[in-house]
């Protein structure tokens, strides 16, 4: 992880007794971001910090999935069955804009190690995607997902105003979906 400048948008998991957390690997060139470089960690704390477990997602994964320069807003959560997932939203940059592209349902294979179910072609294993076609101007924003709360998985909504007004309102939809 020598080459992130920046971490960012942690995830934390306790699982089977250990503390995990997932983060944002962010790098930076002479000409700005390099996304094809960032990538999502897992780390697991001991006695001294956090230990690197592995790379669970690139960015030629965002490509695979929906054809987008990185994966962020990444979370870890437990599903009823005791399975850990992970959702996160492939990002690209167009036209001077970061475009949201909804979230992405996936499932760890071996979560002690990191990885991911992936397809034949070593693509991440996509289980379901939820949109808000409603979400403006830039896409889905982000989901959450806890196995205790019944109304399922959650996504923000993003809704900008009359071009008379500024700011942008932001709401939480329940999905009522559970992974």
């Amino acid at each position: 992880m020598s080459d992130c400048q920046m971490v960012t948008e942690p995830a934390h998991l306790v699982y089977d007794g250990e503390v995990y957390l997932g983060v944002n690997c962010v790098c930076f060139g002479l000409s700005g971001r390099m996304p094809q470089k960032e990538r999502f960690v897992l780390l697991r704390e001991t006695a001294n910090g956090y230990e690197y477990v592995s790379t669970v997602l690139t960015h030629e994964d965002a490509q695979s999935l929906a054809g987008a320069d990185r994966i962020e807003q990444v979370d870890l959560y437990e599903q009823r069955d005791g399975t850990i997932g992970l959702v996160g939203t492939p990002m690209k940059e167009q036209g001077g804009k970061t475009l949201h592209m909804g979230c992405y349902f996936m499932e760890f294979d071996d979560f002690k190690n990191g990885t991911l179910k992936r397809d034949s072609q070593g693509r991440p294993a996509v289980k379901f995607v939820i949109k808000d076609s409603n979400s403006q101007p830039r896409g889905q924003g982000a989901c959450t997902y806890d196995k205790n709360y019944d109304g399922g998985v959650l996504i923000i909504r993003r809704v900008m105003p009359p071009a008379s007004k500024k700011g942008v309102v932001f709401s939480l939809l329940r999905t009522g979906i559970h992974p």
